[in-house]
């Protein structure tokens, strides 16, 4: 799997393990699902171990906090698919997330509105779904709404998402078509 932000692989390794300690402290991801806002979950102190996890964001507590605060709603890191793709899974002949709830995701225009949406569809996702991935579109998210400028002509992440999103949904189609 190609990842935009999380290139390195000790790092990986190291969100894996924050995320599996994390898992076992139930009563702080019940207390950060609670969380309506990026603020309130700022005040918990799995925000900051993940700071260590990926030590270059240590000091980017919003976006540690959206990461932190998303991932309290996983019960399961399946890893075969990206994010985006998941999103796209087929279950009773429709998209688990549809095309109007991926469209809001994408159009999110603040990390209020991004982080609200994002719990949705992992919700959507009955809390199944790939971390890693996950992290590396919040990471880039933040980067690309944070420098808009910067990353003004560049692959953005809609991109990635959308195409990631639509291709599965294609390829899913194809393979029922040649199933029958």
């Amino acid at each position: 799997m190609r990842y935009l932000e999380l290139y390195d692989e000790k790092c990986r390794e190291n969100i894996l393990n924050w995320w599996k300690s994390f898992q076992n402290d139930k009563a702080t991801r019940a207390q950060m699902r609670r969380c309506s806002r990026l603020e309130e979950a700022c005040l918990y102190n799995q925000v900051y171990r993940l700071g260590y996890a990926i030590p270059w964001l240590s000091k980017n507590t919003e976006v540690l906090a959206c990461i932190a605060s998303v991932l309290s709603h996983v019960k399961d890191n399946i890893n075969t698919k990206t994010f985006a793709q998941q999103l796209s899974t087929h279950k009773g002949g429709k998209a688990i997330v549809s095309e109007n709830r991926f469209r809001v995701l994408l159009a999110s225009k603040d990390s209020s509105e991004f982080f609200r949406n994002l719990r949705r569809v992992v919700s959507l996702l009955n809390g199944k779904l790939n971390i890693l991935s996950l992290i590396d579109g919040i990471i880039r998210w933040f980067k690309e709404h944070k420098n808009s400028e910067k990353y003004k002509n560049t692959s953005k992440l809609n991109y990635v998402w959308a195409r990631e999103y639509f291709s599965s949904d294609l390829e899913e189609k194809q393979n029922k078509k040649e199933q029958k």
